[in-house]
C-alpha cells in the first residue's frame, strides 16, 4: 500500500516537472461569414423529402472528418433524411453517379429531379484554402438547393485566417505549438450560424 503511494507521487512529480519545462502556445482562428442569399436559415417545418449531401475539396484529417460532421448535423436537422453522393441511388434504387458543379444550373437541377428522388441537394465546397509556413486563409461555402423548385435557397462562405505564429503562450521553456484543424473548425462554425436561423419540428 505504502508501495504504491510512493510509486503515485513520483508519477505526479514527473507530471509537474514536464509541465514546467514544456510550455504550448494555442493558436486561435479569425472567423467571417456572410450570408449571400436573403435567408440566414432553413424552416424545416416545411421541408418535405429526401436530401443529397455533395461535399467537395474537402481537406480532411484523420481525427476529423468535415463531411461527416455536416452529414450528422443535416441528418439531426432533417430526421435521418440525407444520403451522402457517394451512395445517391436513381429512382429504381440503383447506384447513380454524375458530378454535381458547386453552383448548379436549373437544367441540372431539373435533370437530378428526373433521375432521383432527392428534393434537395446541400453543396459544401472550398472555394480557397491557402496554406503557408506562417499563415492559413481558407473560405468554404455552405449552399442548400431546392431541386423541384429550381431555386438556392441559402448560402453561406464561412471565411477562416489561422496566424501560426503568434499565440497565447503557458509556462516557460520548451514550446510547443498547438494548431487547431481548420476545416472542421470553419464548417462547424458555418454550421451553427445556419442552426440559429432555421426552424425545426
Amino acid at each position: 500500500m505504502i508501495s504504491i503511494k510512493i510509486m503515485s507521487r513520483k508519477i505526479l512529480l514527473l507530471i509537474s516537472i514536464s509541465f514546467t519545462f514544456i510550455s504550448c502556445s494555442f493558436k486561435t482562428i479569425n472567423y467571417s461569414h456572410e450570408f449571400i442569399t436573403f435567408e440566414k436559415g432553413i424552416d424545416f417545418t416545411n421541408t418535405s423529402g429526401y436530401w443529397l449531401l455533395n461535399t467537395m475539396k474537402l481537406p480532411e484529417h484523420i481525427n476529423s472528418n468535415s463531411e461527416e460532421i455536416v452529414y450528422k448535423t443535416f441528418s439531426k436537422w432533417t430526421g435521418d433524411k440525407v444520403t451522402k453522393k457517394i451512395r445517391m441511388v436513381d429512382k429504381k434504387g440503383k447506384n447513380h453517379f454524375f458530378n454535381i458543379p458547386n453552383k448548379p444550373n436549373s437544367k441540372e437541377l431539373e435533370f437530378i429531379e428526373n433521375t432521383t428522388d432527392y428534393k434537395y441537394i446541400i453543396n459544401v465546397y472550398v472555394s480557397e484554402d491557402i496554406d503557408k509556413t506562417i499563415s492559413r486563409e481558407s473560405e468554404v461555402f455552405i449552399d442548400v438547393y431546392n431541386i423541384t423548385d429550381r431555386k438556392l435557397m441559402l448560402s453561406e462562405r464561412v471565411i477562416g485566417f489561422l496566424d501560426k505564429v503568434n499565440g497565447n503562450d503557458i509556462g516557460e521553456g520548451f514550446k510547443v505549438d498547438v494548431i487547431p484543424e481548420m476545416m472542421p473548425k470553419l464548417i462547424k462554425k458555418g454550421l451553427k450560424n445556419i442552426e440559429k436561423n432555421s426552424k425545426f419540428h
